[in-house]
């Protein structure tokens, strides 16, 4: 009861600040056109990209790439890290976790290198972030005991400047804890990441830390005090304008109604968990709140409308796929770019060197002009090169592309087959009138079905993987059909967890088959490994 108090204590010396962020926001875009040098412009872009980040995904990346770039061109370390950490956080958000740690692993090490302690701090904490994400929360909390480490070593040099932002190592201790099962623990760290921002007045940040404590409360089977945190998040999301969290806030309460059989207050609030999303641009709030309305609609037998979220759903993520697939491609052309641009740093370099060679050693001009002929079809010869290369991996990436289509494809076949047996279970049990909906239904999913997918699968893989299928069914004419397409998987390094995924299997099941994988390719009892083995076939 006393929690409760304190919470609703912090509500009442809340106040918004709408108003002055819409001046602030006004007064950066003025100042951005006014800046005249480089420097300057990087840091207004970097914090338009911060104080739109809450509200539209989108529009805060845009700035975030052109603070990037910029930074690229000035010699500011400090600068260019702060870039990077502010494209990580956005990536983050987006669901691009991989990208994310790119940045945010490009940012450490030129803070390891500058020696700002303070800064690497929050830097750890990002890493140990998406290291959360990835459910790998053994590897995040020793992550987490180096930055507690860290942050003990500044306090006993007298450095307290990072106490101001301790709520966001707590919140995300707490996260951990709570996915480790340690409940009481987590707890525990979430009141101290609320005490934490209030003492110093980060009540912009509450409502993600509240999202954080109802999960835990949902877990501890205190449904009231969620309830009410939830509330506590949905205020504070609205007051700062924060739809990343009024959409993740709503969700929750959705799924909590839902879950009760309350369908008309999880339909509310699902769709207002869908509005906030929609303004973020989030495909992954979207995504997910749509998922709910789906469940929710079925479950009411709205079977027409279920169907119209559930196409919403998917084309969601397509649209992750491919984002992510763009995002690639735009690194690999970054990276060429980035390598042009040292060669010919390289090549100008040479020629200053040589230029200054010739006025000293005049008398020797007829042997400075062979070095030169050398090293000019040598910088030749090592662009040809390096061009090369840059088309290979261009190719090896586009062939990847083109293979992982095919795999996506295969579990969107899977889902589609799944929720065309739920229909027809539930068309034995609807009224007639529903019937004839729930049938064109079941005619528009089964017509998407594409029953040659693993077909395509096979011939797009035996193009990239030439010979594939002929060497390893000469070798080991005993596997079975089902056996030969998890040696493919395999071969393309994909995990026990990803394989059990696409073919809606348990984990277990895909290491029981890896294990008699092993048996019949004769490596019982050795130490080779089964994905290094088949990609050396």
């Amino acid at each position: 009861m006393n929690k409760i108090v304190c919470l609703l204590l912090i509500l009442l010396f809340s106040f918004s600040l709408k108003a002055q962020n819409n001046t602030g926001f006004r007064s950066l875009l003025q100042q951005l056109q006014q800046a005249d040098d480089d420097a300057t412009r990087t840091e207004l872009l970097i914090e338009l990209s911060r104080q739109t980040r809450a509200q539209n995904l989108s529009e805060s990346l845009s700035y975030a790439q052109q603070a990037l770039t910029t930074s690229e061109e000035l010699d500011d370390p400090l600068l260019t890290a702060q870039a990077h950490n502010n494209m990580g956080i956005i990536l983050y958000h987006i669901g691009g976790y991989d990208r994310s740690l790119e940045h945010f692993l490009e940012s450490k090490k030129i803070y390891e290198n500058t020696g700002e302690d303070n800064l690497l701090i929050g830097q750890i904490n990002n890493i140990c972030g998406v290291h959360l994400q990835l459910e790998e929360y053994d590897k995040a909390w020793i992550l987490y005991q180096e930055l507690f480490d860290k942050q003990n070593e500044l306090l006993a040099r007298g450095d307290s400047s990072n106490l101001p932002q301790m709520h966001v190592f707590y919140n995300r201790m707490g996260i951990i804890s709570e996915k480790r099962g340690e409940l009481k623990k987590a707890q525990s760290f979430f009141e101290m990441a609320v005490e934490n921002a209030t003492k110093y007045n980060y009540q912009n940040r509450l409502a993600s830390i509240y999202n954080s404590m109802a999960e835990n409360y949902f877990r501890l089977n205190l449904e009231e005090e969620a309830l009410q945190t939830l509330q506590l998040a949905v205020k504070f999301s609205e007051e700062f304008d924060d739809m990343i969290e009024l959409s993740r806030a709503n969700r929750q309460i959705g799924q909590y109604h839902y879950e009760k059989n309350n369908i008309d207050e999880a339909l509310t609030k699902a769709l207002q968990s869908l509005q906030a999303a929609e303004k973020t641009k989030s495909f992954v709030l979207e995504s997910e709140a749509y998922y709910l309305l789906y469940e929710i609609e079925q479950t009411a037998g709205n079977f027409s409308d279920a169907l119209d979220y559930y196409k919403n759903y998917t084309t969601r993520q397509d649209s992750i796929f491919n984002e992510q697939t763009i995002k690639e491609i735009t690194r690999l052309e970054m990276t060429h770019e980035f390598e042009k641009k040292q060669e010919q740093y390289k090549n100008q370099n040479a020629r200053v060197k040589l230029t200054y060679g010739i006025i000293i050693l005049g008398l020797l001009l007829g042997l400075i002009i062979f070095v030169l002929y050398f090293r000019l079809n040598k910088s030749k010869d090592k662009g040809a090169y390096l061009a090369m290369k840059t088309l290979e991996k261009d190719l090896e990436l586009r062939e990847r592309e083109l293979v992982m289509k095919e795999l996506y494809l295969v579990e969107k076949n899977q889902t589609l087959q799944k929720v065309i047996k739920q229909l027809s279970d539930a068309r034995g049990k609807a009224r007639a009138e529903v019937k004839a909906i729930i049938e064109d239904s079941e005619k528009l999913l089964k017509a998407s079905l594409n029953t040659s997918v693993w077909e395509e699968f096979e011939t797009r893989y035996q193009q990239v993987h030439e010979g594939f299928y002929e060497k390893i069914r000469e070798r080991f004419p005993d596997l079975s059909p089902t056996e030969e397409k998890l040696c493919a998987l395999l071969r393309l390094g994909m995990s026990s967890k990803e394989i059990a995924e696409l073919s809606q299997q348990s984990v277990k099941s895909v290491e029981v088959a890896r294990s008699r994988l092993r048996k019949k390719l004769n490596l019982t009892n050795t130490n080779v490994n089964l994905s290094t083995f088949l990609a050396n076939l």
